[in-house]
This record gives C-alpha cells, structure tokens and sequence, in this order.
C-alpha cells in the first residue's frame, strides 16, 4: 500500500489505521511502526507526513472526535486530554454515561 500512496491517501491510510489499532489495543497500541506495518510505510515515512509522532496522535485524536468514537472519545475525557478542552461539562457527562452502557 505504501509505495503507490501520496500525501493526502497517505495521511488518511495512517489515521485509518491508528483509529484501527487504538480499538484493538488502546492507545499505546497506536506506535508509528505498528501503523507502518500495516500500510506498508516505514516508522519514519509514517511521522513524515504528520511531522511528528505528537502531531500524528493529535490528528487521530480529532479525528476521532469529528467522527463521534464512542470507544476513544470517552477515554479522552476520563484522560482530561487537552483535544477536548472546550467539551462542556454536560456533554462529558453524556459520553461517560453512553460508555458505561
């Protein structure tokens, strides 16, 4: 997968696959050379299109959140990561309680 992709299909293969492994590992399941793995990109090609590794969790961190991920979102809120610092406290409740079941 890795050598025909280009930037934007790079960066979206990459995000795709960190939401992948975050589901199936949690969060310190998401590592630049497991992603790399999967789609054919070395660790270092993975950074490269974020810049680096923070950079790269921070985009999948977003886009977890524009795509409402009912598994990441609430281990962002009980984590009190800074990507959901505007989330009103109401909708932090909200999430908790849609997690718990």
């Amino acid at each position: 997968m890795g050598r025909g992709m280009k930037g934007d299909a790079s960066k979206t293969a990459i995000i795709r696959t960190a939401l992948e492994l975050w589901h199936e590992g949690g969060e310190k399941a998401v590592t630049a050379r497991g992603i790399g793995k999967r789609v054919g990109l070395s660790h270092a090609g993975v950074i490269y299109h974020f810049g680096s590794v923070g950079d790269m969790l921070d985009a999948v961190k977003r886009e977890a959140i524009e795509s409402g991920d009912k598994k990441i979102i609430p281990q962002l809120i009980l984590n009190n990561d800074p990507l959901i610092a505007g989330m009103s406290q109401s909708d932090r409740g909200a999430w908790l309680a849609a997690a718990a079941g």
